[in-house]
């Protein structure tokens, strides 16, 4: 047993020394390094390239493990995220589906007020939409204004309002064989009637070029608040009553409206809106010649 003892404490000894003694060598080759790397002895080149080898090689096998391990921590920390993304979506949806459900039970309830009423609810704007692509003019008559690439072909017509995503940002002005003038609410052309959605409050947008339009023709009594959303009024029987514009910002000068684009759009939306005619501009009404019909007086 005593043997046994001291053929450990010989073992132990022996692994101490063989540890002081690396320890030492690491220290040694660590100071050499440091001497090799600070020395601009071309003696020393090809063992300091070695050198360098050899750690670059040690610390990427060392790093690879660690590597994994960050990256494994990263793809668990994107699935928590993903987790409370699709938590929140799910969320979303179920709100979604409920505030579609009473949309469908309000527009079933309006129609029916309308059918019983003979009334319309006035908002016309169109279902359908064609999907245009803008293509900016740096030379025309007009300061802000785009082409499109839809014209006669594709069914567009003079008036027809142009959309983004988010609002209008102007109306046909010119159409072609293939293409379009948009006139953009911005330009000093462009005027377009308005209401606020709030108040009610009717107006015309008067674009500045380079300033926010400014609302014009209202009555001093009209209520316009800041914050208030623009939206197309129809009066002018041009545009759909109800397409959003941007919101009032009041100044010293006038009501002015921000508007709702502040990107560059190269995809926008027409609405094939067909304007209100006037008696006289009625094809029943017309002779051959374009001289109105005159009415006969029979009927009372």
């Amino acid at each position: 047993m005593a043997r046994t003892h001291h053929k450990r404490t010989e073992r132990l000894a022996r692994r101490r020394l063989f540890t002081r003694l690396l320890i030492l060598s690491f220290i040694f080759i660590s100071i050499g390094l440091v001497f090799i790397s600070r020395t601009s002895n071309d003696r020393f080149a090809p063992l300091r390239s070695g050198v360098e080898d050899s750690a670059g090689r040690m610390i990427s096998a060392v790093s690879f493990p660690l590597r994994k391990i960050k990256d494994f921590g990263v793809g668990v920390e994107n699935l928590r995220l993903a987790k409370q993304q699709n938590d929140a979506l799910r969320s979303e949806n179920v709100e979604l589906k409920q505030y579609k459900f009473r949309h469908r039970a309000l527009q079933a309830k309006l129609e029916r007020l309308e059918g019983v009423l003979s009334v319309t609810n006035g908002l016309d704007i169109p279902q359908d939409r064609v999907a245009v692509r803008l293509i900016s003019e740096t030379r025309g008559p007009f300061v802000y204004s785009v082409l499109i690439n839809a014209g006669r072909k594709a069914g567009m017509q003079i008036g027809y309002p142009v959309m983004s995503d988010d609002a209008m940002i102007g109306h046909i002005i010119r159409v072609g064989e293939r293409s379009s003038r948009v006139l953009l609410l911005q330009d000093l052309n462009s005027r377009v009637s308005v209401m606020s959605q709030e108040s009610d409050a009717r107006a015309i947008l008067i674009g500045k070029n380079d300033e926010p339009p400014e609302l014009a023709f209202f009555d001093d009594l009209s209520d316009w608040k800041d914050n208030d959303l623009i939206v197309t009024s129809g009066d002018d029987g041009i545009l759909p009553q109800g397409l959003p514009i941007g919101r009032v910002r009041s100044d010293n000068i006038a009501p002015r409206v921000l508007l709702v684009p502040k990107k560059p759009h190269d995809w926008a939306w027409v609405y094939p809106f067909m304007a209100v005619q006037t008696p006289e501009q009625d094809p029943a009404l017309s002779n051959e010649d374009g001289s109105l019909v005159k009415e006969t007086g029979k009927e009372r």
